[in-house]
């Protein structure tokens, strides 16, 4: 799962198959924030959960978007509160 948080409150979010999966989604321009929760297990929820979050400018008619994420990054206090 993909969320983004852009300005005056827009909000996105996507759900992806797999790591390598890429989804075309229409954004208002401006400063985006996302975050991506997914697992590496067979099935859906089960293996290794892993997190990541990142910042980008979304400006013009097309934009790319990496998230880099890891399990250390599930510790994080926005995916584990109380962390």
């Amino acid at each position: 799962m993909v969320w983004g948080q852009g300005p005056n409150n827009q909000n996105a979010g996507i759900a992806l198959e797999d790591e390598n999966a890429s989804k075309d989604i229409e954004l208002v321009p401006g400063e985006w924030t996302f975050q991506a929760v997914g697992w590496d297990g067979a099935e859906p929820l089960l293996g290794t959960m892993k997190c990541g979050q990142t910042s980008s400018t979304i400006q013009g008619a097309e934009a790319s978007v990496s998230i880099t994420m890891s399990a250390a990054q599930c510790n994080n206090s926005l995916y584990s509160p109380g962390a």
